[in-house]
């Protein structure tokens, strides 16, 4: 039998405290005190409290679901009666299957979805789907007890914004108020999350001819701005290219998530498995992983060598990147950019990057550099890093662009203006786009909203920039709804309902069309908003393939599957595009600050930027990294003297509670350490402290939006260094 291991510890709590672990680890069985309690009558003589159900099912693995399944046994019955006639489609016991596509904002997903009796209850990925091969998510998963949310909004009405109550009113009343306060003068702003169902921008567009001083804002609360700005100005369309991972050999990420949250992280988690397999033992050989980054991601932890920097260095790791790989390739001039590393490892991590990529190029293999910067100067000099390389037309493919993010910083910081500035007479909000909590101009936003006449929100559950409007118009789950999808150009997806509206809402492109008075005339069975999707995909997406002769075989095949993938052919004719002049963008690359100590803003895998904050499943779920829940802590780094002590920033440890002062901003935040980031370093993630939400998502963290900042060309910078 082998020697049991007594000094090897997962975290500081067993380093600080190695004779608990010693103890601990050499017993095949440890006692919880829960459990003896639990056993013990004499614990029940009222001098000592019983322990509660909550510590009873948390020592035997179960969550907060487990507790509220257990709790829900103690809801009123209520009894359903039986069909007279029972549907063909359902039978007891025997689940059901449809396919479907899972969409928030800019989160996709192909999807299976399980029904029994009529009732979705699980969610998991379609294999069937070349976009992520059968991949999912937890957001996706999770996304089934969303539907079943007894917060969600149950009627279209007017908003009380005092007690956050919704005045119930029917939809022909909302209808007429609403088309009563518009008129073909009217500016009306539609703001939105990143939209890329071509139904939906049709509707828009539809609606735009009734209302012509209409325009459509997009924005993503975390922003690729400055990679969609500087593919435009590179290739003459502000679009973002689709990336394939399991085509490099090598891969360099500057502080992009790629595995976590950056983009299409399901698509590229699944691609990126594919070229980490070994498939020939005779010739083992995988792809290489290089992460710069300054705090700690699950593409950090999966990297193959990692290189720690401070978050302002970022732009100084993206030049050094270029310059190190121009000589290597005898590519391009130098760029110059004033500043160095705190750490002498980062600038020699970089070199061997580039030596890295330098190599696998000059051995005709694919490599791949992505930047999760938004600043425009340095994904410019990404873009050229990869011109360097040749990889467009190869891992990065501007021919076929991807879809999911479009939004634009500037524009939304000029809707913002206009509104301050009474220049706007309607404002839509469509879906879960919450700019009042999600910007950090949302509390003038907030304010500047009063001065607009007709304030729309069509968001299935209450949020912050819902009770800044007057009426509520919301719109079905996604469970209930019909839809389509365009993630990337050629791969079209549906989305089908798989359970009738539980509640009295109305998908909002039905909503929008009817304001506009341009529902088709419908003399068919089925929701009108059904029949448009059918009528868009035969006018528009059916010519576009050849494998179906008639549409209704086409329809019936997309249906079914989920999706329908047309080849364009655009990818081998994309090329390097034009070769990118960095001499007009070399001062606009970020230097690194004096400061002592900066933070980093950064996006969770589960809560993501607060769209996910009522969601008690990944509430609850540990965050991979930190293990942390029900809280967005403020990572310190931590000291190691090489022995059994571990000391974290300024003596601090998990737990603690401190003030952080960002800025202006001062906040009370708890503390976790946290190996993986530079000694003094700190980061704090988004999506906490949601203001209005249900009961799982109100109150729960801190929300720190307020403290970005925007640079010289609008973006928003997800680091601080006022700290």
């Amino acid at each position: 039998m082998k020697e049991n291991k007594t000094d090897i510890w997962v975290g500081t709590e067993d380093v600080n405290n190695p004779e608990k672990l010693k103890a601990e680890s050499g017993q095949e069985f440890f006692d919880a005190p829960v459990l003896n309690d639990l056993a013990r009558d004499e614990d029940r003589d009222g001098n000592a409290p019983a322990p509660s159900r909550r510590d009873f099912l948390k020592y035997l693995g179960f969550g907060l679901g487990a507790a509220t399944i257990a709790a829900g046994c103690e809801a009123p019955v209520r009894r359903a009666l039986p069909s007279l006639i029972q549907p063909d489609a359902i039978v007891p016991g025997v689940a059901t299957y449809y396919s479907s596509n899972f969409v928030k904002g800019g989160d996709f997903c192909p999807v299976i979805i399980k029904t029994r009796e009529g009732r979705p209850i699980k969610v998991e990925g379609n294999p069937m789907s070349s976009f992520a091969s059968g991949g999912t998510s937890a957001r996706a998963q999770a996304s089934v007890l969303e539907l079943y949310d007894t917060s969600r909004l149950r009627h279209p009405g007017k908003v009380n914004p005092d007690d956050e109550t919704i005045e119930k009113m029917s939809w022909e009343e909302v209808d007429d108020e609403v088309k009563s306060k518009l008129n073909e003068n009217s500016q009306v702003r539609i703001l939105s999350n990143s939209i890329y169902s071509p139904s939906t921008l049709k509707v828009v567009e539809d609606f735009k001819n009734k209302y012509p001083n209409t325009e459509h804002i997009q924005y993503d609360a975390v922003s690729s701005s400055a990679l969609i700005e500087a593919h435009g100005e590179a290739f003459g369309e502000k679009k973002l290219p689709t990336y394939r991972f399991d085509r490099a050999s090598v891969v360099v990420s500057l502080g992009a998530d790629f595995l976590g949250t950056w983009i299409s992280p399901v698509q590229f988690a699944r691609q990126w498995s594919e070229k980490r397999k070994i498939k020939d033992v005779d010739n083992a050989k995988m792809s290489r992983v290089i992460v710069a980054e300054s705090h700690f991601s699950l593409t950090g932890a999966s990297a193959d060598n990692r290189v720690l920097i401070r978050p302002s260095e970022m732009g100084l790791a993206i030049a050094t990147l270029h310059n190190e790989l121009a000589k290597l390739v005898n590519a391009g001039s130098q760029l110059s950019v004033s500043g160095s590393f705190e750490s002498p490892k980062a600038a020699n991590g970089l070199k061997r990057a580039a030596a890295n990529l330098a190599e696998a190029s000059a051995a005709g293999e694919s490599t791949l550099v992505v930047s999760g910067s938004n600043n425009l100067a340095e994904q410019m000099t990404v873009i050229r890093i990869n011109q360097m390389l040749g990889n467009y037309g190869s891992t990065v493919d501007i021919g076929n662009p991807c879809h999911l993010r479009k939004g634009i910083d500037s524009e939304i910081l000029k809707l913002v203006n206009d509104i301050k500035a009474g220049r706007v007479d309607a404002l839509i909000v469509l879906d879960e786009a919450n700019p009042v909590y999600d910007l950090p101009e949302g509390k003038e936003l907030k304010d500047a909203m009063a001065k607009v006449d007709l304030r729309i929100s069509t968001a299935t559950l209450p949020n912050e920039t819902l009770r800044a409007c007057n009426y509520a118009c919301p719109t079905h789950h996604y469970l209930e709804s019909w839809g389509d999808v365009n993630p990337t150009e050629g791969y079209y997806g549906l989305i089908q309902p798989t359970i009738h509206p539980l509640f009295d809402t109305r998908e909002k492109e039905e909503s929008l069309l009817r304001w506009a008075d341009a529902l088709p005339e419908n003399d068919r069975k089925g929701r009108a908003y059904y029949h448009y999707i059918r009528n868009n995909w035969e006018e528009n997406i059916f010519p576009q393939q050849s494998r179906f002769a008639g549409f209704q075989r086409f329809w019936d095949f997309s249906l079914h599957n989920g999706f329908t993938e047309i080849n364009n052919n655009q990818a081998e004719n994309a090329g390097q595009g034009n070769e990118v002049n960095l001499s007009a963008y070399a001062s606009g690359i970020s230097r690194p600050s004096s400061a002592e100590t900066e933070l980093s803003f950064y996006e969770t895998v589960h809560v993501g930027s607060g769209q996910y904050a009522n969601n008690p499943w990944l509430q609850e779920m540990p965050d991979p990294l930190l293990r942390t829940v029900w809280d967005g802590c403020l990572s310190v780094s931590v000291k190691w003297d090489g022995g059994n002590r571990i000391d974290g920033y300024q003596n601090l440890k998990d737990g603690d509670k401190v003030e952080l002062v960002i800025g202006d901003e001062k906040y009370v935040v708890p503390v976790v350490t946290q190996f993986g980031i530079m000694e003094g370093q700190l980061a704090f993630p988004l999506g906490y402290g949601r203001e209005v939400a249900g009961p799982a998502g109100r109150g729960v963290g801190t929300n720190v939006f307020s403290s970005l900042w925007r640079n010289d060309d609008g973006n928003l910078q997800y680091y601080a260094t006022r700290v």
